[in-house]
């Protein structure tokens, strides 16, 4: 039976995370990091050392509860909560720490229920002889970057006290039988019980007011959407992974420090100033970077606990800025992260949530993270024992959608990039990973030159042009059961699947007035990705695609944006009004028109996407997409064609509202109507009257002409 014991509200930086857990169960929090121990280590020697950390830190003994509307901390007896586990993972030696980190990859849970356990375990890994891993998994709720190295010096030291006065009498070294709890519930020194941690006062109003007018001053609601390469195939909606470790090298170390040095700044704002330029590469000119920071003070800087806080900046290079000028930029953007570093980060969601009227978090500040924390050196020695630490492992955490892991030693510098797997798949997340060295090493062997420069793109990066030769017929295919469409004009509804299913061919062609056909590619329907961009990787004339960002510059490929075409005889792009990329094969993938698509706080839209989610549900005929007008009008239109006569039925409505909202695509503004019209309206020239959608979205109201006046409805 667990005794109860003392009770603190949830601090600033804990309540957040709980919460989070709460909206998101399939999402956990944690990480875990681990050391590989040499030499003659008894395993109950090694588990009092770690009860005897955790009976100094009251956070580790902690489970979270609900009372009078609150969330609270209990802070248990250690024997109540405390979890030690031992397994046999034999390995050569010098395997160690790979085999444990496969091993607990492997095997870590994909829930953490706070209420009933700690947010600490420990599994002690025996590999043979005198060789043992102990892995520390925690739970980010008590548990922050700093708190790995105060762990590792405290175990360090119990570990020495209860080996200097000759070990306990528990297991023995290499035995995987479980450790009697009781042998660990005496402290080895006496100390002073330490409090846990006091829930946090609001910070200075003055300093949140002033938090919340620099990010007004920067325009949210017109904050362009983070652009980033995309995977070629669909990756899982959910889920975490990690690049593997990368090393800066050394002329771009010791290049980097020197500027940085020179510049006046940090060397982290030189790192800050390379994750710009290289974002910039994707046509990225106005970012907001997630900085996590520690908040712990000189009270409070050896205690095991949440001690962090995510402080976001922006970076708005002017046109033509150096690299020289980037890294002035990002150690302006560092000042900003310092200033406000006390300022928590859902109390300045929260003061700009009622500035604007809506939440503008989503979209610009969830999306790419910078994380950098100080790097201890000095751990603490057990004589007798070789322990080499390992902090470098990746989260099961997704504050971020990427985040790129940046470390430094007094030789050098590595990172890792953490990425959900719903934006990135390996092979990009590496390409992007990869692409960061290359963008750095590029931009120190002249940090005067501009870092975009016109249309042209650093040789660092890749330019996304379509193949100049393609396998396969040039022609477009004719013949019995084939159906050619313009590409703009397809959707995935059900009579175009059918007609596949029983042995036609849908034929999707780019025309263009100037150009003439440029390219063709026969629809594959993938009914788990009706969404997806469409191929057409048969190139029919001279006239050559690419992908660029509004301002003409050419984009990596795998990159989402403007279509253009080249003309064959050279001269300047012509326009297409599409959008696209090129995938990691050189096919153009075909997005959608570019009216079609829309930002809004961060958030786009790709409306050609969304019309093809829509269409592939049962019953629909026909459907247009609009991204919202402006910032007083943000939510985008619906019209959908259904393929049954629905008249007027308010409970049909509402269905198919239900129903489009449930294949909506996750990141975009929601609409907020959704009408059914008997057809699309249309312009005199027979494409779809797009102000006219708006207006029929809007009111809910259907003007006469051009449409059949029976049953409209709005949603």
């Amino acid at each position: 039976m667990r005794r109860s014991g003392p009770t603190v509200p949830l601090t600033m930086a804990q309540e957040p995370i709980w919460l989070e857990q709460l909206r998101h169960p399939d999402r956990l929090n944690a990480g875990f990091f681990f050391a590989t121990i040499d030499g003659p280590a008894a395993a109950g020697d090694v588990a009092a050392a770690c009860a005897s950390v955790c009976r100094r830190h009251p956070e580790l003994r902690g489970t979270v509860e609900e009372r009078d509307q609150r969330y609270w901390f209990r802070i248990n007896d250690l024997d109540d909560v405390f979890e030690f586990e031992q397994a046999a993972l034999p390995c050569p030696a010098g395997t160690e720490q790979d085999a444990a980190r496969a091993w607990y990859l492997a095997r870590r849970p994909l829930d953490w229920d706070l209420t009933a356990r700690a947010p600490i375990r420990f599994i002690l890994l025996d590999h043979g002889g005198d060789r043992r891993t102990l892995v520390v998994a925690v739970h980010h709720m008590a548990f922050d970057g700093r708190s790995k190295f105060v762990f590792a010096r405290q175990f360090a030291r119990e570990l020495s006290a209860i080996r200097g006065r000759g070990g306990l009498t528990g297991a023995e070294s290499g035995s995987t039988e479980p450790i009697e709890k009781s042998e660990l519930t005496e402290p080895i020194e006496e100390s002073e019980p330490v409090a846990p941690l006091a829930a946090s006062d609001e910070p200075d109003p003055a300093t949140l007011a002033a938090a919340t007018r620099y990010w007004r001053g920067c325009d949210l609601p017109s904050f362009p959407s983070l652009v980033l390469p995309r995977p070629d195939r669909a990756t899982p909606a959910s889920g975490t992974a990690a690049t593997p470790r990368f090393e800066l090298r050394d002329a771009a170390f010791r290049g980097l420090r020197a500027l940085t040095a020179e510049a006046g700044t940090s060397f982290f704002s030189g790192l800050l100033a390379a994750t710009a330029a290289h974002l910039a590469r994707y046509g990225n000119d106005r970012l907001a970077l997630c900085i996590p920071v520690d908040t712990s003070t000189e009270a409070t800087r050896d205690r095991i606990a949440m001690q962090v806080n995510m402080v976001p900046c922006a970076i708005v290079p002017e046109p033509g800025a150096t690299f020289r000028d980037l890294v002035v930029a990002a150690g302006q953007a560092v000042a900003t992260v310092d200033r406000f570093r006390r300022v928590p980060f859902h109390l300045l969601m929260r003061e700009l949530r009622r500035a604007y009227g809506t939440d503008v978090g989503p979209g610009i500040f969830d999306r790419f993270g910078v994380s950098y924390p100080r790097v201890a050196a000095d751990l603490g020695e057990v004589a007798g024992l070789r322990i080499e630490w390992e902090f470098f492992a990746p989260n099961s955490s997704q504050s971020f959608q990427t985040t790129l892991q940046l470390r430094t030693t007094p030789d050098g510098a590595f990172g890792r990039l953490d990425y959900g797997t719903s934006v990135f798949d390996a092979e990009t997340a590496e390409d992007f990973a990869d692409g960061w060295c290359r963008t750095l090493e590029h931009a120190l062997r002249d940090p005067n030159s501009p870092v975009v420069q016109g249309s042209a793109v650093s040789t660092a990066v890749t330019p996304a042009r379509a193949a100049d030769a393609v396998s396969g017929p040039k022609s477009v295919p004719a013949g019995a059961g084939t159906v050619v469409v313009p590409v703009e004009r397809f959707l995935p509804t059900e009579d175009r699947l059918e007609h596949v299913k029983a042995g036609g061919r849908i034929v999707l062609v780019l025309d263009h007035e100037q150009a003439g056909q440029v390219a063709w590619g026969e629809w594959q329907p993938d009914p788990g990705t009706p969404d997806a961009a469409l191929p057409l990787p048969h190139l029919t004339g001279r006239w050559r695609p690419a992908v660029v960002a509004p301002d003409g510059r050419e984009l990596p490929a795998r990159t989402p944006g403007l279509l253009v075409l080249r003309p064959p005889g050279g001269g300047d792009d012509v326009p297409t009004g599409f959008r696209a990329r090129i995938d990691g094969e050189r096919r153009l993938c075909f997005l959608g028109p570019a009216e079609r698509a829309g930002d809004f706080g961060g958030r786009l839209l790709e409306g050609g996407q969304a019309e093809r989610r829509i269409a592939a549900l049962p019953g629909v005929r026909d459907v247009v997409v609009v991204p919202g007008e402006d910032a007083a009008h943000p939510a985008p239109g619906v019209l959908v064609v259904p393929s049954a006569e629905t008249g007027s039925d308010p409970g049909a409505r509402r269905t198919w509202r239900r129903r489009v909202l449930r294949v909506w695509p996750p990141e975009a503004p929601r609409p907020t109507h959704v009408a059914l019209v008997d057809a699309l309206p249309l312009d005199p020239s027979g494409a779809v009257d797009l102000p006219r959608v708006r207006t029929i979205c809007r009111t809910g109201r259907r003007p006469l002409d051009g449409l059949r006046p029976a049953g409209p409805g709005t949603a």
